[in-house]
């Protein structure tokens, strides 16, 4: 009798193992074809993600390439500026130069004017001073010979 309890529950456990062993089975295909769904999933989320992660870095250096264009083109401008204000200044400075140089040939013509002024006052002067001499000259002279001043009126 104890050999065939023993026989009926070897027999019920292993009834009980195969039913257990199949339900694993049923579990491990349904693990599997999940996990084949999951690694699908996956791969197309990853792929997804790729793509978007290439157009990200794509769009990034369009921005880079744009960014750097518009920093040359501020650079240029910079410099453009930068040679005009040089240019202007330079402008300036001989403007400037040109200035000097008139005033100081205008101030060397006022020397000249003004030495010219004095040495005509000074022959003024000394015409003034001869005219003087010689008209004090005819003076004396005429009243030196007053009879020879009479004949000599009556033929003028």
């Amino acid at each position: 009798r104890e050999k065939a309890v023993f026989v009926a529950v070897r027999s019920r456990m292993a009834e009980d193992l195969a039913e257990v062993e199949e339900a694993v089975k049923g579990k491990r295909q349904e693990l599997m074809e999940l996990e084949g769904v999951l690694k699908g999933a996956m791969d197309m989320f990853f792929a997804r993600n790729a793509a978007v992660l290439d157009q990200v870095e794509e769009r990034v250096d369009k921005l880079a390439n744009g960014y750097a264009r518009v920093a040359q083109l501020i650079a240029r401008s910079m410099d453009t500026a930068i040679l005009h204000k040089e240019a202007g200044l330079d402008a300036l400075c001989r403007r400037a130069a040109a200035q000097v140089e008139q005033r100081d040939r205008a101030e060397q013509e006022l020397k000249r004017l003004e030495e010219k002024r004095r040495q005509e006052e000074k022959e003024l002067e000394v015409l003034r001073t001869v005219f003087k001499a010689k008209r004090m000259e005819m003076v004396r002279m005429e009243a030196s010979t007053p009879n020879d001043a009479a004949p000599h009126d009556a033929h003028v």
